[in-house]
């Protein structure tokens, strides 16, 4: 089943040159698939019990990232692709995924279209806020993600019983349970400072972006989508 939300506006560039993307949400028995496509641009993030995929591209260039719950990570981009253990990887595995992907425009693209989504408050802007995070810090910069954590921090909803179903009670439920990830994630990646591991803070992100697209099927389902 396919479900349409309102078209989203990209960056300034992108409005001016008249592409408006439209999210739409296909469920599967035990996957969801959440996309954005514009005319040159397609993203699109598919979440499972045990595993994650987020593929992005901007005309020629594109890149494609699978993951596990267990922190195995693929990253494909112009014919090749590397494999690292978020957990262990070493210094030399994160630089050659980082050189992997420097440069590449569909990551660009992902931002504006994260940023856009997210300071217009559309209630699927996690879906594409959290998976630039995840690129972003495999490109070696946290910035998305500290973003990420300073919106939600700022938000102080008050904490509601989940059996209430009301559109707006499902909205702040959903806006609490993430929140609390946020906060779980600042943990994380302050522990992540004093870890060997250069890509501990990735593996923070990742756990993060699990259980708040999670969260976000979750109150699809609250309100009855």
């Amino acid at each position: 089943m396919a479900m349409a939300f309102a078209g989203l506006p990209l960056s300034a560039a992108a409005q001016s040159a008249g592409t408006t993307p439209r999210v739409t949400m296909t469920r599967g028995k035990e996957t969801v698939t959440i996309s954005a496509r514009t005319e040159r641009v397609r993203v699109s993030q598919t979440l499972t019990p045990s595993s994650f995929s987020l593929t992005m591209s901007d005309g020629r260039d594109a890149v494609e990232i699978r993951g596990n719950t267990d922190g195995q990570v693929a990253v494909r981009r112009a014919g090749r692709c590397l494999a690292l253990s978020m957990r262990d990887s070493t210094a030399r595995e994160v630089e050659a995924v980082q050189a992997l992907l420097r440069g590449s425009s569909a990551i660009a693209r992902l931002g504006e279209l994260a940023t856009s989504t997210w300071g217009r408050s559309h209630k699927d802007a996690i879906v594409f806020v959290t998976g630039h995070a995840m690129a972003a810090l495999l490109q070696g910069t946290s910035a998305p993600l500290k973003a990420i954590a300073h919106r939600f921090q700022a938000s102080g909803d008050p904490v509601l019983v989940r059996v209430q179903r009301t559109p707006g009670e499902c909205w702040r439920a959903y806006e609490r349970d993430v929140l609390s990830y946020t906060y779980e994630l600042e943990a994380c990646i302050e522990e992540s400072s004093y870890s060997l591991n250069p890509l501990r803070s990735a593996w923070c992100a990742y756990s993060y972006d699990l259980k708040a697209t999670l969260a976000f099927v979750w109150l699809l389902d609250c309100n009855g989508y």
